[in-house]
């Protein structure tokens, strides 16, 4: 390859010379010896202009045809790399170069936990972890008052914060620490009683009838106003509302925990980005390092 390239050179410098020769020779033939010496001159400067390309353009062609034949022979500096023709100085580790910039990877661990590697950021994996429930209600055994949830009461008492107060049975009001029970005046049942003696107070006494707790007053059934105090007993200050074991507050919901290597907005648990990549919601942005403009491919050895 070599060889012909320089009979290319050969050729092409003699044509120049030759031409010139011929136009030296009109000049003469003309009468122009006046300027023969002028014409010489620029004569050379025509032929080192010329030959100047003709080695600039050989040298490229040689330069690439020895590429593609000898590719062996060319290589970039140590330190450096080849992308796409040209030579770079070598990515620090962690990233990976495309052209004059080096990009940040996402790492394998990443990749193997739900993520995926983009071309300038690395996509987050993610997954659902149900929709929840509110954080008002009380975790198992226990009943909320107010913002606060207390151990449920045992029958027959209802709580009101920190106390079990007792329930009023039926026919009492509740006036909260006491149960109460109004008078109450009725007809008797007197259905029994003869016509002579129709509220049982003289001849037929006790045959007018009143319910239970009432006092027989002959043709009434009287019960007095009856008030008393309830029965109480603490129950302890209470917890502030809560998410259960193995849950989490987000909001006003509990969720369930997120895996490792993931946390939780609202019913979706979201990969969490590589240490120190910024955050871009559902992905993470990739650092880069200019590495600079790359450098021609050299030759190493001859062929």
């Amino acid at each position: 390859m070599h060889t012909a390239v320089d009979s290319l050179h050969t050729a092409l410098t003699a044509g120049i010379v030759l031409g010139g020769g011929f136009l030296l020779l009109e000049f003469m033939n003309a009468g122009g010896g006046e300027v023969i010496s002028k014409a010489t001159g620029v004569l050379d400067k025509l032929v080192d202009t010329a030959t100047g390309i003709i080695d600039s353009e050989i040298s490229a062609i040689t330069t690439v045809t020895d590429l593609v034949t000898n590719p062996e022979d060319f290589g970039c500096d140590v330190g450096q790399e080849y992308d796409a023709g040209l030579c770079y100085d070598a990515c620090p580790e962690g990233y990976k170069g495309v052209g004059p910039v080096c990009w940040e990877e996402c790492g394998e661990a990443w990749l193997g936990n739900g993520g995926s590697n983009d071309a300038i950021w690395c996509g987050k994996g993610s997954y659902g972890r149900g929709l929840g429930q509110p954080v008002w209600a009380a975790k198992k055994g226990w009943e909320v008052n107010g913002a606060i949830q207390y151990p449920q009461c045992r029958p027959g008492y209802k709580g009101v914060g920190p106390v079990c107060w007792e329930e009023c049975p039926p026919g009492y009001e509740n006036d909260l620490l006491t149960c109460r029970r109004d008078a109450s005046i009725i007809s008797a049942d007197n259905s029994s009683c003869p016509w002579y003696d129709k509220c049982g107070l003289t001849l037929s006494k006790g045959c007018a009838k009143c319910p239970a707790g009432y006092t027989n007053d002959g043709c009434t059934c009287r019960r007095d106003a009856h008030i008393y105090g309830k029965d109480s007993y603490g129950r302890g200050v209470g917890e502030a509302l809560q998410c259960g074991v193995n849950e989490v507050l987000d909001g006003a919901m509990c969720y369930g925990q997120c895996r490792t290597g993931y946390y939780g907005v609202g019913p979706v648990c979201w990969q969490n980005c590589p240490h120190g990549m910024p955050e871009m919601g559902v992905s993470c942005q990739k650092r880069t390092i200019n590495r600079g403009v790359g450098r021609p491919i050299k030759r190493l050895k001859s062929s």
